[in-house]
């Protein structure tokens, strides 16, 4: 485990991206946290894989070598099936210590030991995403990046929303955070998948993510079971509430549909609403 003695409010000035020229296609990375889940998905329900996509697989199981063959498996798929093909993938040793960290410990490993050279846009992805998220939705993510469309900060993927809370959980973990109390509820999507360019993520400095990081990994008490030792980071399920807030956004992240800051292909819930089948032809006899 770590421990780090760091000022955990210090960031840098943040600004909204430009709109991207009209073809710039970004560099991506796709940052999965996996643990034994099957990954035929990305071969059978990604549409494309944009030029320029490094994957990486946070494997929290210890099962390197298992994973790199089943995505051999996967990549000859995407191939067969003509989708593209990643400029990389590279498979992370992520086993947690004590206390589980679940997709918090993958996401700001990734970003501590990539803080210096991040790719344009990244992608956080649990292993299982369409339990949270609609792939037609992702799949717009995706050829908006290959056709170099994209220019959005911060875009949460899922479909349901928590509702308005605050517990004293939340409370505490949000105080030691940021190191002020919360003035409002706090309001996002549920489960922790999302897009974020580089300077959403450096917003904060990097200290900032290893102050993080040492509430997932137990080198900093739980504050919100008081004397025990959790089994799975209490902090992590706290997060959701707060990824948003530590990416820039206010404390209540608009519902996607009302935000107008968004491209209109993107203020959707599942992502082929805008899709209309055509009308059924009669048939003459």
């Amino acid at each position: 485990a770590m421990s780090f003695v760091v000022d955990p409010v210090s960031r840098i000035p943040y600004r909204r991206l430009p709109n991207a020229p009209l073809g710039r296609k970004p560099s991506l990375d796709i940052v999965i946290c996996h643990c034994q889940e099957d990954l035929s998905w990305i071969a059978n329900d990604l549409e494309l894989i944009p030029e320029g996509t490094t994957l990486l697989l946070y494997e929290k199981c210890r099962q390197e070598d298992a994973t790199a063959q089943h995505m051999k498996q996967v990549a000859a798929s995407l191939l067969a099936k003509n989708k593209g093909t990643f400029d990389d993938i590279r498979i992370v040793p992520c086993a947690d210590p004590e206390v589980r960290g679940d997709e918090c410990s993958a996401y700001l490993m990734h970003i501590a030991v990539g803080y210096d050279f991040l790719a344009d846009y990244t992608i956080f992805l649990q292993a299982d995403p369409m339990d949270h998220l609609e792939m037609p939705f992702l799949n717009g993510v995706l050829k908006s990046m290959q056709q170099g469309t994209y220019a959005v900060p911060f875009l949460h993927l899922n479909r349901h929303r928590h509702v308005l809370t605050s517990t004293p959980c939340i409370q505490t973990t949000y105080t030691a955070l940021f190191r002020k109390e919360p003035t409002e509820l706090m309001g996002t999507y549920c489960c922790s998948q999302f897009v974020l360019a580089k300077e959403a993520i450096r917003y904060r400095e990097l200290k900032f993510y290893l102050f993080m990081l040492g509430f997932v990994d137990g080198s900093i008490k739980d504050v919100c079971l008081l004397d025990q030792i959790p089994s799975r980071s209490s902090h992590c399920y706290v997060f959701e509430f707060l990824w948003h807030i530590v990416f820039g956004e206010d404390n209540t992240l608009p519902l996607r549909t009302h935000d107008t800051r968004l491209p209109i292909f993107f203020r959707q819930k599942y992502g082929n609403e805008h899709i209309h089948l055509p009308e059924p032809q009669p048939v003459y006899v």
